[in-house]
């Protein structure tokens, strides 16, 4: 999908600067991890947190994810660089089942994405944080197309996923 993600296209479409780095399979522990090198030593205007899907998938609790991104929200803003939070899409079970995990219960992992939502939604709001609903733009355009439209394996999205993530993230940035 080299090229091809929201990101990218993001780039192309703005002819900025973006720098991508977000890592496959990583969970909010490996964000914070290297957030300093990765993010704050690149002295950037502004930054995209995404995370907890991964998260999700092994188990742990919602809770530690917002702990674990309100950290790196604060951490931005005391580097002086603007957060905007992404909300991450639901997982679609039935691909997720054909092509990842039979041990993982995806219903569980989109409860905990949707509580997830929620609680970003609030805390942006108090907060003053900018964020970039994904979630909302999914699913909306689940409505006039089928899953296999939108995601490769029913947790990484198709180019038809990341073109809607891309219009949906220019009506934030």
């Amino acid at each position: 999908m080299r090229g091809k993600c929201w990101v990218d296209l993001i780039r192309k479409k703005l002819d900025v600067e973006v720098i991508n780095q977000g890592v496959n399979g990583e969970t909010t522990a490996d964000m914070i991890s290297r957030y300093y090198v990765d993010i704050v030593e690149k002295t950037p205007s502004h930054v995209i947190i995404m995370g907890g899907s991964n998260d999700f998938l092994k188990g742990y609790t919602v809770s530690s994810v917002e702990a674990k991104i309100s950290r790196l929200i604060k951490e931005a803003k005391e580097y002086g660089i603007i957060p905007i939070i992404g909300i991450q899409t639901l997982t679609d079970k039935d691909l997720a089942l054909e092509h990842w995990s039979f041990d993982v219960d995806y219903l569980k992992v989109n409860e905990k994405i949707k509580l997830y939502r929620q609680w970003v939604l609030n805390y942006c709001n108090e907060e003053q944080v900018l964020f970039i609903d994904f979630y909302n733009a999914l699913e909306t355009a689940k409505k006039t197309l089928n899953p296999k439209q939108l995601y490769i394996d029913g947790i990484h999205l198709t180019e038809k996923g990341h073109e809607i993530m891309r219009e949906c993230a220019l009506l934030t940035i």
